[in-house]
């Protein structure tokens, strides 16, 4: 045997065996590679597919936020609109009111007119009756006199 036939056969021996080996574990890897690419795979739809549903949700949302926007608004209006419609009406009836205590007052001071009329009326009845009763006294006493 040569050198050379001792050397082939140590290599058939212990590197042809440990290739094979490392082809076998290479296929693993490369199976095993393969299972992952396609973990990824499914992984990378379904975070498109919850991207998308994300993306969705969000256009809800900003449609709905959109909404409540122009209720508020609308509310907000509506609110000046009663706001303003309410002054109004309180501003009249403050008119009313201050009218009506006017001619209250109107009133009230022509009953005190009167009131003050017929107590000098009173005073000045009292006053004539008192000198007509005291004329008459007069003239019974004159009478008297006369007669005597």
């Amino acid at each position: 045997m040569d050198v050379a036939e001792v050397i082939k056969k140590a290599i058939q021996e212990w590197v042809i065996p440990q290739f094979e080996a490392l082809q076998s574990s290479v296929s693993e890897v490369k199976v095993a590679l393969n299972l992952t690419n396609q973990r990824l795979g499914d992984m990378q739809i379904q975070l498109t597919d919850l991207s998308r549903r994300i993306d969705e949700a969000n256009r809800r949302v900003d449609e709905t936020n959109k909404r409540i926007d122009a209720v508020r608004t609308e509310l907000s209006e509506q609110i000046s609109g009663v706001r303003s419609e309410l002054t109004e009406r309180i501003e009249d009836v403050r008119r009313d009111f201050i009218d009506r205590y006017d001619r209250l007052s109107e009133r009230l001071d022509r009953l005190g007119e009167a009131i003050v009329r017929r107590d000098e009326y009173d005073r000045v009845l009292r006053h004539m009756e008192h000198r007509i009763t005291s004329m008459e006294g007069a003239i019974a006493d004159l009478k008297r006199r006369v007669a005597a």
